[in-house]
């Protein structure tokens, strides 16, 4: 009886924040299959720029919109990890989310009055306020021993890629006119500033503390701006996180990458609209939730998290040799094996830094993981817009990346880290 109300006290405190999880990243991947066809084509047909914009200025101003998200990431993210293990779980988890209602609205103004300007100060504010997954994440750490932890780490993962999955099929869906007539770009964005207030209603009733002992009090060295580099800048200098660290860094440089190009290839040069780039980003969602949540649970009883990591690595390589074949239907096939390959690699990484260190830092290594994903990401929207211009130059570059990955990958040990 006692497991039984442990058990369930758990999946009271996991289902909130996998909900949490799924309204952040639903908000995050509807604008997959949006960006292209609003970075590509003119005023007139609903985009941001003027004949006068050459298509690489579209493809760079678009790299550097996607990058600006997991920039601000960067910053806030170890800033709202580590403000979390001072005063709670809960209430760092509502100003996220209440960040991300304002944001999510701006963008939606924004594609109505035809504004670049206006959006990307939009996605400087959802980016300030982009730091849920760390604190969820930090949240199920609280609650989890060794032995469930990478189930239950599984779980948020599973909430993280329902809202790939869902996030840009119904935003492909919401933006299409000939569904519904009053359908346009700025639909999915003001649907999600309402699903993010109603999350954060239903959060501030039903979420209970995890955190053991919170303090109520945040000193003033918890204020400082470059507290987020200085804490990233620790994690480095351990060797036991660092090989972490570098291994997750360019996996998700080169799926930030992938992500980012394959989208705009599919607009600019196969003709997808952008229903059609919310099922291709749909279906990578659907592919990583089954490995997510079938395929690791088998696989974690024969095999280490290390060696599954290295599994996932090397599907998601395989992936990106056959989206070389120039096909449209091969796009969707190299999809595949490169989401089976996120799903792994996503709840390994998780887990690998999650046990480098003792439990009154989960909070802050939590932090340090989803800042190295977001700064992955800003690098890698960076690079998408340099680089989109030649899809071989482009996919060779990913492969790059995870070549290096996996060979940091195998530097990574078991040494748990006590103090920082």
């Amino acid at each position: 009886m006692k497991n039984t109300k442990a058990y369930s006290s758990k999946i009271s405190v996991i289902m909130p924040l996998c909900m949490v999880i799924f309204i952040d990243t639903f908000a995050m991947t509807l604008i997959y299959p949006l960006f292209a066809p609003l970075f590509s084509l003119d005023v007139a047909s609903g985009g941001f720029f003027t004949l006068s914009f050459s298509m690489q200025i579209r493809n760079m101003l678009y790299g550097l919109t996607m990058a600006i998200y997991p920039i601000l990431m960067f910053f806030a993210s170890p800033f709202l990890g580590d403000l979390s293990d001072k005063i709670g779980r809960k209430k760092v988890l509502l100003l996220c989310l209440s960040g991300a209602s304002i944001g999510a609205g701006l963008s939606g103004v924004a594609v109505v009055m035809h504004s670049f300007a206006l959006f990307f100060t939009s996605r400087i504010i959802a980016g300030c306020m982009a730091g849920s997954l760390p604190v969820a994440q930090a949240a199920i750490a609280d609650i989890s021993d060794e032995r469930d932890k990478t189930v239950n780490m599984s779980l948020i993962g599973f909430a993280y890629t329902l809202g790939i999955v869902l996030g840009p099929i119904i935003g492909g869906f919401l933006s299409d006119k000939n569904i519904i007539s009053w359908f346009s770009f700025s639909t999915p964005f003001f649907v999600t500033a309402i699903l993010s207030i109603c999350n954060a209603s239903s959060l501030a009733f039903t979420f209970k503390e995890t955190l053991a002992t919170v303090t109520q009090i945040v000193t003033k060295k918890y204020m400082q701006i470059f507290k987020p580099m200085l804490m990233f800048a620790k994690a480095f200098q351990d060797k036991a996180i660092r090989s972490i660290l570098l291994t997750c860094f360019f996996y998700m440089l080169g799926w930030s990458v992938y992500l980012q190009f394959i989208a705009l290839n599919l607009f600019q040069k196969y003709q997808f609209t952008s229903t059609q780039l919310g099922y291709f980003v749909g279906w990578i969602g659907f592919i990583m939730s089954i490995a997510m949540i079938l395929i690791i649970r088998a696989m974690v009883k024969y095999f280490t998290t290390t060696q599954i990591l290295s599994c996932g690595i090397i599907l998601s390589i395989i992936g990106v040799f056959l989206s070389m074949i120039h096909s449209a239907a091969m796009q969707w096939i190299g999809a595949f094996p490169i989401a089976c390959g996120i799903g792994l690699a996503f709840t390994t990484i998780t887990t690998l830094f999650s046990n480098a260190v003792t439990a009154k830092l989960q909070g802050w290594i939590m932090g340090v993981s989803a800042s190295t994903m977001s700064i992955a990401a800003g690098v890698g929207g960076l690079l998408t817009g340099f680089i989109s211009i030649n899809a071989k130059i482009a996919f060779i570059s990913i492969i790059i990346m995870w070549a290096v990955c996996f060979l940091f990958s195998l530097q990574i040990t078991n040494k748990k880290v006590t103090t920082t």
